[in-house]
């Protein structure tokens, strides 16, 4: 029987609490073993042990993969001092905010032979799995244009989306899902990007934030994200025979039905209904499997992934922060 792999958590937060904990919790190889947080008389998981000091956290034995949960702005600094430690990494996204930060952590990766990835985890999704499939075997026809929206309402005052010190924003909670979708279909960088933003005079981070991306071979990706909007997450693609839509796209509770609707004109043609899974069990999995049998050459096809999306993600934020 393969030994369970030891997790480390730097700062989990309340979406630590509300998705991955109980993720994790499924996961019959893997064991939570320490915690570093700030937090006084933390106790939600009584089994680790709880450290308020990163090096100390760092210097557990006992831990092989580190989850990174801290607020954006910490994600390198967390990132590149547990690879430093020669622990694997699976950090929340946005991974990083610059070109340079991502090479760096990618060279110590590299050199220190452990993995690094990005918790995206919709894409672990049947939703997606089958809308790449579909799209693959050319079975919606010639895919023309993507137009996807990922906005919700306001959080509560003291929420760090709301705090530029802490890489807060709707670009970075929000636009990063888009900009990841659109890599994955497309597999190509655009040949032309129109960006807009919006910064409340009420808040210090942008609240909206649209872009628009033009490739070569004539598709054209529409995407649009915000805070303080009433709650949309979904996807509508439109070919030369058809159109799909897709709720939910990003987001989604694992008891809920998703699907795929294709319609022709405006007769729906066909709803193809997914088994009801959680996307972040599949995710952790995938990477954990990875992880547990040192399978660089399934790992190298996910760093080509990642490589592309950093830098095509990366030039995107350079241009909307500048």
């Amino acid at each position: 029987m393969m030994k369970k792999i030891n997790l480390g958590i730097i700062s989990p937060g309340e979406h630590f609490a509300r998705n991955i904990l109980p993720a994790l919790s499924k996961i019959s190889s893997i064991e939570i073993v320490a915690i570093y947080s700030k937090k006084k008389n933390y106790n939600l998981i009584k089994s680790a042990n709880i450290y308020d000091n990163l090096n100390s956290f760092l210097k557990e034995k006992n831990i092989d993969v580190v989850y990174i949960s801290s607020p954006n702005s910490f994600h390198f600094n967390h990132a590149i001092k547990s690879l430093k430690n020669n622990k694997h990494v699976i950090c929340e996204k946005p991974l990083v905010t610059s070109i340079k930060e991502f090479k760096k952590l990618l060279r110590l990766s590299k050199k220190n032979k452990k993995f690094l990835f990005e918790a995206f985890m919709f894409q672990y999704h049947l939703q997606f799995e089958t809308l790449k499939k579909l799209i693959n075997k050319k079975k919606i026809g010639k895919i023309i244009s993507i137009n996807a929206s990922f906005c919700y309402p306001h959080k509560k005052k003291k929420d760090i989306r709301y705090y530029k010190k802490l890489g807060g924003g709707a670009f970075l909670d929000a636009g990063c899902y888009l900009f990841k979708l659109s890599s994955l279909i497309f597999n190509n960088e655009p040949s032309k990007v129109i960006l807009e933003k919006y910064i409340s005079p009420k808040y210090e981070v942008d609240t909206y934030g649209s872009c628009q991306l033009f490739y070569k071979k004539g598709f054209i990706a529409n995407l649009e994200w915000g805070i303080g909007f009433k709650y949309i997450n979904q996807l509508q693609i439109l070919t030369n025979n058809s159109s799909l839509l897709l709720d939910k796209i990003f987001s989604k509770k694992s008891n809920e039905v998703q699907s795929i609707k294709i319609f022709k004109g405006d007769k729906k043609l066909k709803v193809i209904k997914l088994n009801r899974m959680n996307h972040f069990i599949k995710m952790f999995e995938n990477y954990l499997k990875i992880i547990k049998k040192n399978n660089f050459i399934k790992y190298s096809l996910y760093l080509k992934e990642l490589s592309y999306h950093q830098n095509f993600y990366l030039k995107i934020y350079s241009r909307y922060y500048k």
